[in-house]
């Protein structure tokens, strides 16, 4: 069973917006090196010192960005800028945000969700994880012995029981808001009311949780509660370790927005259009678009509209758009034998199996060259190919949130970068500590 506990956050010892603007972060695997040396300077407290600390000239296992993070947190704690609440919460995390000039509202529950081991329980994967981001976090989490950043989990609620529960209780201010730099809005209420946790732990406790963000995440805090259990120490269900911080959020929640992961592609420089649409003839469908149809919020409306397993496509050597749409999904039960129907027909696999795996190669002297690089809205991708000289961009249909758990259901995983769930949580406005 999923088993939702309150717990006591750390927190910025203020309630000022701008205050906390200038000291919260995105997550650390979304934070550029341009980005994160501009939050170093934004303010000396800001979260990214913990995060994504900076590596210095001489570091070694003992006195490192790692070490520096501990520091750092314990500095914080003992001078009040970082303050815990007094009693146990459940916090109400909602985030006013637009996408493509559509406005939402997401809401979510802050929490300690209980580790369970993948197979054995009611919390599911769905992307692969690389063993770099994994000990990368390991050994931060070793000298933090925090949460500092929560999962991104979903659960189906289609009567919505679980918000219902928490409004039913929270009819106060929030107890921080902020903007953040993207215009989200960002507001956090908290219930000390135990009562309210027993209802919703009680309501949660045979849903199933698709970890749909932070997966490395969820993973590092497995690893650190196995290692605290080697040591002998007693980790059980009671034990701050034995849970991970998690933002829960329905699965039918309207504020839920999924975002596309589109591919700008570079080190392509014989790559054109005509050599492309050539190259994938026997795979593909062309449709093409002239003036203000090939800019990206009409491409985008063509992809939307188009049928399934479609991409929009840009290349460099014209200013013509492109929609492709697959011939035949069964290619891909060649191209891929060893995976699920479920999984040979998700766009993603299709992009990076048939267009990018067997067709490209077939349009350009060279793919050992090829770089990706992943933008999330159609005019980051447009922009990238005709201001930045990227050599082409796909454009992709955001995924369903019921490939989501279809996929994660049978314990398949998808592809990287198959989902972006937008916006994240902002890192810094809660903290679990696990001691």
């Amino acid at each position: 069973m999923a088993q939702i506990r309150p717990f006591r956050a750390l927190r910025y010892n203020t309630n000022d917006p701008l205050s906390l603007a200038l000291v919260t972060a995105p997550p650390y695997d979304c934070i550029t090196p341009q980005e994160q040396e501009e939050l170093y300077r934004t303010h000396p407290h800001n979260i990214v010192r913990l995060i994504l600390g900076r590596r210095q000239p001489g570091d070694d296992a003992t006195r490192n960005s790692y070490t520096r993070a501990a520091d750092f947190l314990e500095k914080w704690k003992r001078t009040a800028i970082l303050v815990r609440d007094a009693d146990p919460s459940l916090y109400l995390y909602q985030q006013e945000f637009q996408v493509e000039g559509r406005a939402y509202l997401r809401e979510g529950i802050l929490a300690r969700v209980g580790l369970e081991e993948y197979g054995t329980g009611k919390v599911f994967p769905h992307e692969e994880t690389l063993p770099g981001p994994r000990e990368d976090r390991l050994r931060l989490m070793r000298e933090v012995r925090a949460n500092l950043s929560p999962i991104f989990a979903l659960y189906p609620d289609a009567e919505n029981l679980v918000t219902q529960l928490v409004h039913q209780v929270i009819r106060c201010d929030p107890v921080v808001q902020t903007v953040d730099a993207d215009g989200v809005v960002h507001r956090l209420f908290a219930s000390s009311d135990p009562g309210l946790a027993e209802r919703v732990a009680e309501v949660m406790a045979d849903m199933p949780l698709y970890i749909a963000d932070g997966h490395h995440r969820y993973e590092t805090a497995l690893a650190y509660r196995r290692e605290l259990a080697e040591k002998g120490e007693t980790v059980d269900e009671n034990h701050p370790a034995a849970s991970v911080l998690a933002l829960c959020v329905s699965m039918h929640n309207p504020g839920l927005a999924v975002l596309p992961t589109h591919r700008v592609l570079r080190g392509l420089p014989d790559l054109t259009a005509d050599r492309l649409r050539k190259a994938t003839a026997e795979h593909f469908t062309w449709q093409e678009f002239v003036g203000a149809e090939a800019t990206s919020p009409r491409l985008f409306e063509h992809l939307r509209d188009a049928p399934a397993h479609s991409f929009g496509l840009w290349t460099r050597d014209t200013v013509k758009a492109f929609l492709l749409t697959l011939k035949k999904p069964d290619v891909m039960d060649r191209l891929a034998p060893d995976k699920s129907d479920a999984w040979r027909r998700l766009d993603v696999a299709i992009l990076e199996r048939v267009l990018l795996g067997e067709d490209l190669p077939r349009a350009v002297a060279d793919v050992a060259g090829l770089r990706r690089e992943y933008v999330h809205l159609a005019q980051q991708a447009f922009d990238a190919v005709h201001e930045d000289g990227a050599d082409a961009a796909v454009l992709l249909k955001p995924l369903p949130v019921a490939s989501l758990e279809q996929m994660a259901r049978t314990g398949e995983r998808m592809p990287p970068k198959s989902t972006y769930f937008y916006p994240k949580a902002l890192s810094g406005i809660v903290i679990n500590p696990l001691d």
